[in-house]
Formats: C-alpha cells, sequence, structure tokens
C-alpha cells in the first residue's frame, strides 16, 4: 500500500485517507513499511489492530524514520494517514502479508451427561491465540461454551470477523455410553 501519491510521487496536503486490510481467513496481519518520508510532528500514519480507528492502537509515526513491523492480532489492520496542508514529502510504501487461521487450534473440553435421560453434559470450546471469533451452535447457542446438553450429537460454527468459518461437531455420551437423540431437555 502506499499514500495518495503512490510510490513516485508526494502526497496530498489535507489527507485523511484510511486503508482497510482484511483478507479472509486471516489470523495476524504483518506490516512492513519500505519507504518513509512525513513531515515531521505535522503529518502522521497510524496503524491500529481492527477494522478503524476504534480498534486498538499499534503506533503512531511521523518524520523519516521506518517504522518497525506491526502486527495485528484480530485478522483486520486500519491505516490512517493524516497530512496538514503545508510540506509534503514522498510519504511511504508498506507491504503486508497474512497469518491464516490455524483451524487445529480449536478443541473442547467435554463433559459428559451423568445419565442418559440427564442434560447436564457440556461442551467448553478452547480457541487458543485465535481472537474476535463468532459462535452458532446446532442448539442455538451463539456463546463460546454450551451447557445444559444431553448425551448427543452438536456441532458449532466459528466465524471470524472477515467471514472465514469452520465447523466442528461434537458428541455427548453418558456413563454407559448410550446417546439418546430422542430426548428432549428438561
Amino acid at each position: 500500500i502506499t499514500d495518495d501519491g503512490g510510490a513516485s510521487n508526494n502526497y496530498s496536503s489535507d489527507l485523511y485517507c484510511g486503508f482497510l486490510i482484511q483478507p479472509a481467513c486471516a489470523a495476524a496481519i504483518n506490516l512492513t513499511f519500505e519507504t518513509f518520508q512525513l513531515e515531521d510532528f505535522y503529518d502522521s500514519v497510524y496503524v491500529y489492530d481492527g477494522v478503524d480507528v476504534t480498534g486498538t492502537l499499534l503506533g503512531g509515526f511521523t518524520g523519516f524514520t521506518i517504522p518497525p513491523v506491526l502486527t495485528a492480532q484480530t485478522g483486520s489492520m486500519f491505516v490512517l494517514m493524516v497530512s496538514d496542508n503545508m510540506i509534503q514529502y514522498s510519504g511511504f510504501v508498506a507491504s503486508w502479508n497474512t497469518v491464516l487461521i490455524d483451524w487445529s487450534a480449536v478443541s473442547a473440553v467435554i463433559t459428559s451427561a451423568s445419565c442418559v435421560t440427564c442434560n447436564d453434559g457440556s461442551i467448553d470450546l478452547v480457541t487458543t491465540g485465535l481472537n474476535g471469533l463468532l459462535y452458532s451452535w446446532s442448539t442455538g447457542a451463539i456463546t463460546e461454551d454450551v451447557t445444559e446438553l444431553l448425551p448427543g450429537n452438536y456441532s458449532v460454527t466459528v466465524t471470524t470477523l472477515s467471514g472465514c468459518d469452520s465447523t466442528f461437531d461434537f458428541t455427548i455420551t453418558s456413563p454407559d455410553g448410550i446417546n439418546d437423540l430422542n430426548a428432549s431437555a428438561n
């Protein structure tokens, strides 16, 4: 990405320009500045972990020092360039790459139901290293974990904020190992 002047021209005055980097299925985004020349203290680039300026500020940069590599952990990165109306320099050129979601990081701690007709089973979903996830269970629940489950088969679709999803299947058993899929919750 570049400022509005591109790689070979100066950026504009009175600039307030944002770039959203949000590739599908990204667990993280790394931003590397290749060139960086902004009017010191008056023109700046701000980088956020999120979809806009409400995200976590990773850094604000001005002057001629190339910023460090920045990493957004939410799968979305917002880059904002702001300039005044005085001096304009060549701006910046940056590149980004993604770390794809590792769906193998999703697992569960399953608690069996205490009997065939007992609704005391649970699924505690573990999403190590993944952030900003949405959940849709076959029970209709939208929470990370589900409780009060009868023995049976359950599934959850886990979706990132960028729309990438994967479905996981789990089975709640009872001590005798019999699943009563026709039983209803008490």
